[in-house]
């Protein structure tokens, strides 16, 4: 689209920054707002100093590198590069919950900032609000938070996403090649995050096409062109991604068919599939089965449907395109679901809470402005429904990962005093015998790792218990193939925890007894 019909817009890709700093003064109060609300929401949990499922390994170099190459394996070269850049390739607790309070909440204005772009610089502020609530307090954010390992890596790719999203829209509106660059850069940088943000992209690209059809400067040929363009990009910025990721796990010589695994179609009868497939797409439309969604997707996706039909019946400028956008828009967030027929962990699923947040924006700045009662009155019932099927869940995660947690660690000190008392001596091997559920209560709810006990899961991986004692300041270290196998005859005779004599010390070997 040509610049000489956007004058009201930037001229130059690095102008945006002073924009979006006026952007954030002239919506002080929003901005204040996003900060506190993400401190009320999140605090009880960020404000504590804990060791946190798969967060264990990174707390010192030996781990750490264990930990990077499957990172680098599984595609996410960003994470890593961020580790060193950042100074916490060794885990940093502090900082990096200081970096989720600082560029989470400013990841989500950029976002606003970028419906404001795309909006001709419209301001919608009820719709801003709505996606602003809709999109903080969603269940997945709890599943992914809680893996603190990557917190502040993964809060800092949440920023850049959004900038590259700007730079690609000055691309589409200037054709200046340098913005063009810059976008390609940037979001290829995000892919290597997490491959789920290849589809956050496509979501927002989405959007911000159907927000351009509303220029009433822009033509027919104009929106092919760019629909092409983005295609092209798309292509473009998968390729050097996917190049990237062969050469990364080249160099470190190893590779974890992670998604690969997951895609069935190749390897399942396609009935099964098929089957699998429908029962995924109703859980995320319908919310069945789970309290990680709701119905809020597919109100959404109908209402928008019903949208794009009306506009098309009614012959309006660009209905085509968009009810095609509006489809786009719907399949978007689900297309990695349809790929591995549902077979992918709920907490990398980014996509979908970006669809539900914007499918709020879209919705409510298409009511019409004037009749702000009844727009109330909907805003209204929208937040109490959110309060209900999203901000009660995952506060119930947050508190459920945090307990759970906690009462590892007063085991953990539980355990140590009483091998001491036993005759324990600094640097002895530990091992546990079996497996203890340690939390379980009505007000919890568990989900991937969130409410998993260390001490659950020692049956089959009791290193990661180790490695989180060692973490907590515990000299004891894992002990070798021949203690193993000396620790599990003495358990034949043990009781099981918290029964004193479920621990035991025997020539520098600590030997407890879960179950």
């Amino acid at each position: 689209m040509s610049s000489t019909k956007t004058s009201q817009a930037n001229t130059d890709i690095f102008g945006y920054l002073s924009d979006f700093l006026a952007y954030l003064k002239s919506h002080i109060l929003y901005t204040i707002g996003t900060y506190l609300f993400i401190i009320t929401l999140y605090g009880s949990w960020a404000f504590q100093d804990i060791v946190t499922f798969d967060e264990e390994g990174l707390y010192s170099a030996y781990n750490a590198s264990i930990w990077y190459e499957q990172w680098i394996s599984l595609g996410r070269f960003s994470l890593v590069a961020l580790k060193r850049l950042l100074n916490v390739y060794v885990i940093s607790p502090f900082f990096s919950m200081t970096v989720f309070l600082l560029l989470f909440p400013l990841s989500v204005l950029l976002v606003n900032y970028c419906l404001y772009l795309w909006n001709q610089r419209k301001d919608s502020p009820l719709a801003s609000f709505l996606m602003l609530f809709v999109y903080l307090t969603h269940p997945i954010w709890a599943l992914q938070f809680q893996y603190q390992n990557q917190i502040e890596v993964i809060s800092v790719i949440f920023c850049v996403l959004p900038i590259g999203m700007i730079a690609l829209y000055d691309y589409l509106r200037t054709k200046r090649p340098p913005a063009g660059i810059l976008a390609l850069l940037l979001l290829v940088f995000s892919f290597g995050g997490y491959q789920s943000f290849i589809f956050v992209y496509l979501e927002l690209a989405v959007v911000m096409l159907l927000l351009m059809l509303d220029w009433a400067y822009i033509s027919r040929r104009e929106v092919w062109k760019d629909f092409l363009r983005i295609i092209f990009f798309t292509i473009i910025a998968f390729a050097i991604y996917e190049a990237i990721v062969i050469v990364t796990r080249r160099l470190f010589g190893s590779s974890v068919p992670y998604l690969n695994s997951q895609i069935e179609w190749k390897t399942q009868p396609f009935s099964e599939c098929a089957a699998k497939t429908m029962q995924y797409l109703r859980k995320l439309f319908l919310g069945t089965d789970t309290y990680v969604y709701s119905k809020l997707f597919g109100l959404e996706a109908l209402l928008l449907l019903v949208w794009g039909c009306v506009l098309f019946i009614r012959k309006k400028k660009f209905s085509p395109e968009r009810l095609l956008l509006v489809l786009a828009w719907m399949i978007c967030p689900v297309l990695l679901g349809i790929v591995t027929t549902g077979n992918l962990v709920e907490r990398a699923e980014f996509a979908f809470i970006f669809a539900i947040g914007s499918g709020c924006y879209l919705l409510f700045r298409s009511i019409d402005s004037q009749n702000r009662y009844c727009k109330s009155i909907l805003a209204l019932v929208l937040c109490l429904a959110v309060i209900r099927v999203q901000m009660v869940p995952i506060t119930r995660l947050l508190y459920t990962g945090s307990v759970t947690m906690r009462n590892d660690a007063r085991w953990m000190d539980s355990i140590y005093r009483l091998a001491e008392e036993n005759g324990a001596a600094p640097g002895d091997a530990i091992w546990f015998i079996g497996g203890q559920v340690n939390f379980d209560n009505g007000a919890a709810y568990s989900n991937e790792v969130i409410g998993i006990s260390y001490f659950e899961i020692t049956g089959f991986a009791t290193d990661k218990a180790v490695q989180a004692m060692q973490d907590y300041g515990y000299n004891v270290c894992s002990p070798s193939q021949e203690q193993i196998e000396e620790a599990s005859r003495l358990a034949q005779d043990m009781p099981n925890w918290p029964a004193r004599e479920s621990v035991q010390v025997k020539d520098h070997l600590i030997v407890v007894k879960m179950s």
